[in-house]
């Protein structure tokens, strides 16, 4: 009797091309999400419970497509699940966003006037588990489009250099994209006016969160900042 092979397939090479097109995908649903919203007349309970199904919808479902014709059977692996580098990728994985985190929780403080302490103390009592957004957002963004662009940026890179410079582009870039697709909402809470100081803080919020997630490979970190972050922005 012959043996079933069961052993993976080997990883395929990103394609640039078709990273590119899921970005586009990404941007022209949430500008059709973004027109169409407006129109619906909805309740602030009914508008969060709709913005939970466009991001399942319109990022979710792309994003797991284009995973399962990219890798198949390998589908989860540049989302950052496992740990498969060992102890070293589980610490890092721990202490960046801990420390992390508490640079953002000084940082909180100082812009309010308060003490770390103090800033945590209501973080606690106004602790709500908000943590669709985040979960949505990292997956697609950083397990998926960032994933994909540091991979590329890797494999592509043809000396040290080159990969430096790469690996700074594609957070950047993928950063923007995060970035130009929060532009709606953002739009509507600050208006054409002040929109330029949201945008940069958010521009940087996504190259942190692209960071962390190069050096750890781990969604878990980015998650947890992502909600640490929206959480401190309500103080």
């Amino acid at each position: 009797m012959e043996e079933r092979e069961t052993s993976l397939p080997p990883r395929p090479h990103v394609s640039l091309k078709r990273l590119l097109a899921l970005s586009f995908l990404l941007a022209l649903l949430w500008l059709v999400w973004a027109l169409v919203r407006p129109r619906l007349s909805l309740s602030p309970e009914a508008s969060e419970l709709w913005s939970t199904g466009a991001r399942l919808l319109l990022w979710v479902v792309p994003a797991g497509v284009y995973l399962m014709v990219s890798y198949g059977r390998r589908w989860s692996e540049p989302l950052g699940f496992g740990f498969p580098y060992g102890r070293p990728q589980v610490a890092r994985a721990i202490t960046l966003p801990l420390l992390l985190g508490g640079f953002l929780v000084v940082g909180t403080a100082a812009n309010l006037g308060k003490t770390p302490a103090l800033v945590l103390g209501e973080l606690y009592s106004g602790l709500s588990p908000r943590l669709t957004a985040p979960v949505l957002e990292e997956l697609v963004f950083r397990g998926v489009i960032t994933s994909e662009a540091l991979t590329w940026a890797r494999e592509t890179a043809p000396n040290f250099r080159s990969l430096i410079a790469r690996f700074w582009a594609a957070l950047f870039l993928t950063s923007g994209l995060f970035t130009l697709l929060h532009g709606p909402s953002l739009l509507a809470s600050y208006g054409t006016e002040a929109l330029l100081s949201p945008s940069l803080s958010l521009l940087v919020t996504g190259v942190v969160l692209g960071f962390l997630f190069a050096q750890t490979r781990s969604i878990y970190g980015c998650i947890f900042l992502h909600f640490l972050n929206n959480e401190l922005s309500l103080l």
